[in-house]
Formats: structure tokens, sequence, C-alpha cells
């Protein structure tokens, strides 16, 4: 069982290894059955661990794109999610098409207006960015 140290819990100040669950997607479970987020692999990613992370992130991704839909929000969040990772691993081209289709997906599900649209528009925004000469990647 991987432990993931102190993590506050809904109901609790501490995590308790003993109440250590995950759920398919990678969420953590307390005791008492909530599910706090944020999922393993972005409490991973976090804490540094970008390895051990990623394969997390992409697991995560590719069950909700089958159980959800390839349209759902939650597969926004994943991709969003996955993207972040990969910026943070120095893989800004990797991470452009999953904030483009997290950003697509949530205009249509959600709308423009939406505050998760406006967010996702601004991470494709700072990633363009990044990705210009004189940006962060090399």
């Amino acid at each position: 069982m991987l432990r993931v140290g102190p993590y506050l819990c809904s109901h609790r100040r501490r995590f308790d290894a003993r109440a250590e669950r995950t759920d398919r997607l990678g969420h953590i479970r307390c005791e008492g059955g909530d599910i706090n987020k944020p999922p393993l692999g972005r409490l991973l990613r976090d804490q540094g661990d970008l390895a051990a992370a990623r394969p997390l992130q992409e697991r995560a991704l590719a069950i909700r794109e089958k159980v959800l839909g390839p349209g759902h929000p939650d597969t926004a969040t994943s991709l969003n999610d996955l993207a972040h990772l990969l910026m943070d691993q120095g893989h800004l081209a990797a991470a452009q098409p999953r904030l483009e289709r997290a950003l697509a997906i949530r205009e249509k599900v959600q709308g423009p207006e939406h505050p998760d649209t406006a967010k996702s528009r601004e991470n494709l925004a700072l990633l363009l960015k990044d990705q210009r000469p004189g940006g962060a990647e090399t």
C-alpha cells in the first residue's frame, strides 16, 4: 500500500494510514466513505513525485474516458491534471493538446462563460505564453 503521509480528511485532522483506501480513479478514501480531492496522482504531483504521479493520472484519464465518456467534465479535469503534470516535467508540447481538449469539452458541456471553462482558457493561454521564444520551454 502506498503511504502518502499526513493528509487532511473532511472528518479528521490527520490522515490515518489504517483508514487509507483508494477508489478506481485514485481518490483517497477515509473512514466514513468520504472521497477527498485531489486524486492520488495529483497529490503525488503536488509532493514532487512526478514519476509516480504520471501513470496514475494517465490511468485516471483512461478510466474516466471509458466510464464517463470522452466529453464528460470529469474527463476534462483528468486531461487538465495530466497536462499540468506534463508541464511540471517540462513537456509543454505534450500538454497542449490535452489542455485544448479539456477546453473544448468545457465549452461544449458547461458553456463559454462557466468558471471552469474560463480556468481552462487561462491554463491554455499560460501554456502558449510559456512556449513563446523566451518562455519556459527550451
